[in-house]
């Protein structure tokens, strides 16, 4: 299969060429435009844009940091907790990857 791997989207029926932190990063400016979300500067994003981009609540993250789970790396920038879009699209790399990992072990 030279590489391809089982699509978690379509339920295990299509392959599609592994997803890589580059391209992850290309998909996140794509709904960053579409969206008309902010960017700081640096390529950094507040909690709320984060948290759109990964699906989660801004709750969600506010709770992995006050529990220590640094699931995704931030700062602190003027009082504002900012998420660098590089380890946004890292994060989704990994949890797509364990969750690909999980379908083709099942």
């Amino acid at each position: 299969m030279s590489g391809l791997r089982v699509c978690p989207h379509c339920e295990g029926t299509g392959l599609v060429e592994p997803v890589n932190a580059k391209t992850k990063l290309a998909d996140l400016w794509r709904t960053i435009r579409k969206e008309g979300l902010v960017v700081l500067s640096g390529d950094y994003v507040r909690t709320d844009v984060a948290a759109l981009l990964i699906h989660k609540s801004p709750g969600t993250m506010i709770n992995w940091r006050s529990k220590g789970d640094h699931r995704i790396p931030f700062t602190w920038r003027n009082r504002n907790v900012i998420y660098e879009l590089v380890d946004i699209a890292e994060y989704l790399v990994r949890i797509e990857t364990s969750s690909t990992a999980d379908l083709e072990e099942g």
